[in-house]
This record gives C-alpha cells, structure tokens and sequence, in this order.
C-alpha cells in the first residue's frame, strides 16, 4: 500500500521543522556554553551581549538563565544599572534554581550604592534560595550591610548563622575575625615603625579632640605577609556614614573608615 503524494510531503515538511526546531535548541544551549565560557574567562563584555540576545530569544530552556548570565557579566563589568535591571527580572520569575543568586546579587549591588538596608533584604531572602555556602555567604553580607546602617544585633546574630551554614576553616575564621568588630573608627595611617605611628597620631590629636572624637590610639595588627603595622586610629562610630562624614573634617589628614576592634 502506497502513501498519498500529499500526506507524504506532509510528514515530510514536519520532520523538518521537528529537526530545525530540534537544532535551534540544541544552537541555544551551546550559546548559552559559550556565554559561560566567556564569563568564566573574564570577557564580561561578550558574555553580556550573548546573554542578553538569549535571553530574547523566547526559548524557554535558556532565556532565563541567560537573563541570569546577562545581569551577572553587567556586574563584573561595572554597569551596574543594566545588572540591576537583568537581576530583578530573574529575581521576579519563577525558576527557583536562579532566585536565590539573583538577589544575592542584587544585595551586592545596592552595598555598593550605599543602599545598606536594601542590601541586607535582598541577601536575607537570598537564603531560602541557597544552599551550603552560598546561604552562609548572603548571611555574611548581610551582616556587614546590617553594621553600616546601626544595626549591629542582627548583624551579630547572621553573623553566626553564616559561620553555622559553612564547613569552610577560612571563611569561618573570617567570620570569627568579625564578630570582634564593636563598630568603626577612623584609621589615619598603618606604619611598620611605632615612632612613625606617633608622629602621625600626635599631627592628627589637636583636630581631632576638636571635633569631639578623643585621643588617638596605636593598635597593632598584623598585615600582608605577617608584618606587623601600627593603626593609628581614632574616633568609634555605630554608623558607617557618621564615620564617613566624620573623615572629612580632619585636615589634610586622610582618614580611612576602618573596623574598630576591642
């Protein structure tokens, strides 16, 4: 029994376009590899162009993930707009494997603005979505954004979950590192030489018993390849910004904020 000519051609022209379909999924997902490789190569400009075209594409296998991708290179690369806007959309969509790095992310963006309270809300509902280390690591910085505004039991308290959801020794030394952080202080200069380190702390006393902040200390720590440095230090602030603003008003002294440790 023979096929009809017309039901032949038919079949003939589905399987093509069963076949074309086939190899533009294919297509997408092997573009979607290359935006990875991109990425992971530190071209974050290559990698956001491709991404952002997948993410158009319509096809649902990869365009949220390639949203993904598209906000993550727009970050390393310091357009921070265009990596807020990628972000929220994966962040409002429904792929629960995404979420929890897209708001991280976001937290980390709006750190960087300044934004600290948006911060640590958008790293606080990042762990329902994370697992392991990456919910110990939106706890830690949403601690450190909890600080800058004041808000320092509750940046305690995710300081601890943070070292509790980690099997990491570094990052829980970090951790423990931070938790004897009692607020900020203004840091004037670190000298390997302690005579150096008085001489900077007497050339900043008089400006800064004016403004109200105390004596300046010398606190020893240790730095890069263990030397030991002298901090010349003074002042101690709740807030980030009081500090900040607080730098300013020192002279031709440059201030930095620092930790205050005990």
């Amino acid at each position: 029994m023979h096929d009809h000519p017309q039901r032949t051609k038919l079949a003939l022209i589905a399987a093509a376009v069963g076949l074309l379909m086939t190899g533009c999924m294919e297509t997408n997902r092997q573009r979607l590899e290359s935006v990875y490789t991109a990425y992971h190569q530190g071209d974050y400009s290559t990698a956001y162009r491709g991404a952002v075209e997948l993410s158009l594409s319509g096809d649902p296998d990869v365009a949220e993930e390639a949203t993904l991708m598209a906000g993550m290179s727009a970050y390393r690369n310091r357009n921070l707009a265009a990596a807020e806007r990628e972000l929220t959309r994966v962040a409002r969509g429904r792929n629960p494997a995404l979420i929890g790095d897209a708001l991280a992310s976001l937290g980390m963006i709006h750190a960087e603005q300044g934004r600290y309270d948006l911060a640590a809300h958008e790293l606080l509902d990042a762990v329902a979505h994370l697992s392991d280390q990456g919910k110990a690591n939106a706890y830690f910085y949403a601690a450190m954004a909890q600080r800058k505004i004041g808000k320092w039991p509750a940046a305690s308290a995710n300081l601890a979950l943070a070292a509790r959801h980690s099997r990491d020794p570094a990052f829980q030394q970090r951790v423990a590192q931070e938790q004897r952080v009692t607020g900020f202080t203004l840091q004037v200069g670190a000298f390997s030489d302690r005579a150096n380190a008085q001489r900077a702390a007497d050339a900043v006393a008089r400006q800064a018993a004016a403004l109200g902040l105390g004596q300046p200390r010398i606190v020893w720590a240790t730095g890069d390849h263990r030397r030991r440095l002298a901090l010349v230090q003074v002042g101690e602030f709740s807030h980030y910004a009081a500090a900040a603003a607080m730098s300013t008003q020192l002279g031709p002294t440059k201030a930095i904020v620092a930790p205050r440790l005990p």
